[in-house]
């Protein structure tokens, strides 16, 4: 008896969705709950935070997206309707920056301002939003700083440390004022914080809402790699490092995956698995699932059944269930292949999953 890891692929298309030139594949877990992606923009470089300005259009700078471009070590100012670069900033840090927000005290009056990690520094920065100028900057002892969000709530900045599994809150003249536990005891790539809820994505691309009032974490969905996180009011924007992307993700997870079948298999026999999508989103979904399966060299096995790609679409509120059949090529361990509509292969190896995976093309 030989352990394979299946892969059931899913095409899904939301609406509205704004595509640029880029053809991206994220991969979600059975049984997790996905991110409608909405709208995306391309990125240059290897994007690595995200911020949203969630003031009037009036201000400068006002309603506009930034990103953190890993590569270059510049903050992009881009217009979230045109994806078009509108301003460059250099990252104060200069080494590997990690995350940004924007820091707007309405209270205090103050002009709004862009706060940014850089994990190689172990220090955190204020710049004028409007030019980029350097304001401040403070150490932050834990290290291995990473996501960073704005709380207008307690007028805090969090900052999450990859060593420590803690998320601090530092005032604007950073001095530390709280401190909680982060999602699941590890680092947190990206955070955004809205209406007192805050959101963090841990090291496997789950996002989690914190609750101020019980002091709790809890999950919201899977988001296939995200690093940055910000919010607009509205939805969640996450960018995917490389290829980057900046994504607009509803807050409220539109189609969750339940799949049900072995999770062992022999090579060259045959499996049955259901597949369950539910669509919890507003809008309707349409969705296509099928199987098929590579040897390790990335060959086309002539063993697989003929694919019944039949169109589903799912209205808000329907579960649609499909069974699909998947058989394993005779093939040795290591890495399994499969091939995307790009013509690309992709390695995946066997040993890193548990179970079996559904791939999502927005």
């Amino acid at each position: 008896m030989q352990r394979w890891t299946v892969f059931v692929l899913a095409l899904l298309v939301a609406t509205p969705v704004i595509a640029q030139d880029a053809v991206e594949w994220y991969t979600y877990r059975a049984g997790d709950a996905l991110c409608d992606v909405l709208y995306f923009c391309s990125a240059s470089g290897f994007s690595n935070g995200v911020a949203y300005d969630h003031r009037c259009e009036q201000y400068a700078g006002g309603g506009m997206l930034y990103y953190v471009n890993f590569d270059d070590k510049w903050i992009h100012q881009v217009d979230p309707e045109t994806c078009v670069d509108i301003a460059l900033y250099p990252t104060p840090g200069g080494s590997s920056p990690s995350d940004i927000a924007v820091v707007d005290d309405e209270q205090a009056g103050t002009d709004a301002m862009l706060a940014s990690t850089d994990f190689g520094t172990s220090m955190w920065y204020l710049q004028d939003l409007a030019t980029g100028a350097l304001i401040a900057s403070y150490p932050y002892p834990a290290g291995g700083n990473e996501g960073c969000a704005y709380d207008m709530q307690r007028n805090l900045v969090w900052i999450a440390s990859a060593y420590d599994g803690m998320v601090y809150g530092y005032d604007v003249d950073g001095n530390l004022v709280q401190t909680i536990t982060s999602p699941t005891g590890g680092g947190a790539d990206g955070m955004a914080w809205k209406d007192d809820v805050l959101y963090a994505i841990d090291y496997s691309a789950d996002i989690w809402s914190y609750d101020f009032t019980t002091m709790m974490w809890t999950y919201v969905c899977y988001t296939g790699g995200v690093n940055g996180l910000s919010d607009d009011g509205n939805y969640l924007w996450g960018d995917y490092g490389n290829p980057s992307d900046l994504q607009q993700l509803d807050r409220e997870c539109q189609v969750e995956v339940t799949i049900n079948g072995p999770t062992t298999a022999q090579a060259e026999e045959s499996y049955t698995y259901t597949v369950t999508l539910h669509n919890t989103g507003t809008t309707s979904v349409t969705t296509d699932v099928w199987t098929e399966a590579y040897y390790p060299n990335g060959t086309y096995w002539s063993g697989n059944p003929a694919l019944s790609r039949t169109n589903l679409t799912l209205a808000p509120g329907v579960t649609i269930t499909k069974t699909v059949t998947h058989v394993v090529p005779m093939c040795a361990a290591g890495h399994f292949w499969y091939q995307i509509n790009t013509g690309t292969l992709e390695p995946r190896d066997v040993d890193n999953f548990d179970g079996l995976n559904i791939d999502v093309l927005p």
